[in-house]
Formats: structure tokens, C-alpha cells, sequence
């Protein structure tokens, strides 16, 4: 799932004579990748070569997204046009650095299986040429059930590491992938678990591991750092290092396009959730 990220940022020195709202005083608007597209940009400006492929519509954003994908020379962006479908646009406003608003422009429902059929041929291509695949599923349609099943068939088959991202309850969906990235409250969600210590977490993701034959699941913690738990059991907790959190957003991605480049590049898994670790402390202390 691609997205449009826009910033708007502004001061509020008055409330509305209308409502009791603040005024906005607008003074600057930014726009960046978002989702799976801000994945790849962080690949690519950690040296990757990337492979895009996503679907969006044929609208504004979706040209504005390009611009921004297309700033990295290393990214081979393949998107599936559909007709009348908004390209998700994420606005967010905020006065200083405190976000007042968020404005969600989206279609959610799954693709059709026509688009979903061109998604399933350029990944079964893309695959001859890579080393790893991630799916950055953020539940906006563009993964249909039948096409994640098909697109991690197809990885599988032809001996590919893969990470996914999960959105979905339901964790079966990404059944027999190699990594797994839930941040906690994903993982409560799809174990219909109130976890709160290490331990508990852990255990869990193990259990979970071992139920639908993930290679490992990496649980990150926010201020807690983040846990890699094994199906036989092993865990391996890397605590946060202190530093103030500023902007959690994006650190999800930031996480799983560290862990990425350093498995391509011949990293063990503990190095590359260390490195991901340290590069998610970075990405929660800037706006």
C-alpha cells in the first residue's frame, strides 16, 4: 500500500470566532512517500535497488507521489492505474511541532481481481531479479487475501527471504513468511492479548511463530526497544537507547527497510535488529 504523506504546518495564536477551533496560520506545506513508498525510499537512500509495485489512482497525488518516488534514481516504481480509485493522501496539521489534525483521503476496499491479477504478474517478474521481498501490507486494499496468499506462493517458490508488515487481525494471511514486524498493539490485536512485560510478549510471538511457520517475528516496543522471538523459543530483547521521542511516524517503516538492507547486504538477524534499533532512534527523534 503506497500513500501520499502531507504536512501542514502553521502556528495557532487565536480560536475561531466560528467554533471553538483554533485558526491555523498556515506557513508551510511538505509532502513525502508514504507506506510501502517510503519503505522503498529508505532502501534506496541506504544503497538498495528497489522495486516498486503498488497500485494507485490516476489523480493528483498519484503525480505527486511519482515526483517523490522518482527523486531516487535506484527505485523502479511499476504501479497498477485504477480508474477512479483515490491514491491514499494522509494531511496532517500541525501548530509547532503538535499535530491538530489528521485528514485521511482513502479508498480501503480491496482491489478487483483484474488489478489484482496485473499486481501478481509484475511480482512474479520482479522476482527473478531480487533478493528479498517485503510486503508493506497497511490494509488499503491493495493486498487482497488470494494475492498475498499467491504473491508469498510465488516468493517461496522461488527461494525468496521475506518480511511483511502486517496489518491483518487474521495472521495466517501472511502464513510461512520469514520475518514478521508487528509493533505491540498489532500484536495484541492479532493474539486478542492484553500483553504488557517482555516475557509475556515474547512468548506469544513464539507461539505465534510456531502456529503459522514464520522464520521469526521482530515485536517493536516503542520506548522499549524491540523483541526478535523464534519459533523454538529463543528471544533476543534489544532495549531502545534513551533519547526524547519526538515523531513516531514512519519508524515502522524505518524498521523494516534497516532490517532489510542489512539481511541483503549478509547481515545475521541480531545485527540487523540492532541496526534497525538504532536507525528506528533516529527516525522517532526528527519531525
Amino acid at each position: 500500500d503506497i500513500m501520499l504523506d502531507r504536512f501542514i504546518d502553521g502556528a495557532v495564536t487565536r480560536i475561531s470566532p466560528e467554533a471553538p477551533v483554533p485558526v491555523l496560520s498556515q506557513s508551510e506545506v511538505r509532502q513525502m512517500a508514504g507506506g510501502a513508498a517510503n519503505v522503498a525510499c529508505n532502501l534506496a537512500q541506504l544503497g538498495l535497488h528497489v522495486h516498486l509495485i503498488s497500485v494507485c489512482g490516476n489523480d493528483t497525488t498519484a503525480a505527486d507521489l511519482e515526483t517523490k518516488i522518482n527523486a531516487y534514481p535506484s527505485i523502479q516504481f511499476e504501479p497498477v492505474r485504477i480508474k477512479d480509485r483515490p491514491t491514499t493522501l494522509k494531511t496532517r496539521y500541525r501548530a509547532g511541532s503538535q499535530q491538530i489534525l489528521r485528514v485521511d483521503d482513502e479508498i480501503a476496499i480491496d482491489i478487483d481481481d483484474r488489478a489484482a491479477k496485473k499486481v501478481l504478474t509484475l511480482a512474479k517478474a520482479a522476482l527473478d531479479n531480487t533478493n528479498l521481498m517485503v510486503i508493506s501490507d497497511y490494509g488499503k486494499g491493495a493486498l487482497p487475501l488470494k494475492l498475498l496468499n499467491q504473491i508469498i506462493t510465488a516468493a517461496k517458490a522461488k527461494g525468496k527471504h521475506i518480511i511483511a508488515d502486517p496489518k491483518r487481525k487474521n495472521a495466517s494471511a501472511y502464513a510461512n513468511v520469514d520475518l514478521l514486524t508487528p509493533n505491540l498493539k498489532e500484536l495484541r490485536a492479532i493474539t486478542a492479548m492484553q500483553l504488557s512485560n517482555i516475557d509475556e510478549i515474547g512468548k506469544a510471538a513464539t507461539a505465534l511463530a510456531k502456529t503459522h511457520g514464520f522464520g521469526s517475528i521482530l515485536t517493536t516496543l516503542s520506548a522499549r526497544g524491540m523483541i526478535l522471538s523464534m519459533p523454538d523459543g529463543t528471544q533476543f530483547h534489544d532495549p531502545a537507547s534513551s533519547q526524547e521521542i519526538f515523531d513516531v511516524a514512519g519508524a515502522g517503516d524505518t524498521v523494516v527497510a534497516m532490517v532489510a538492507t542489512a539481511l541483503a547486504a549478509g547481515a545475521g538477524l541480531e545485527g540487523a535488529v540492532q541496526l534497525a534499533n538504532h536507525a528506528a532512534g533516529v527516525a522517532v527523534s526528527k519531525s
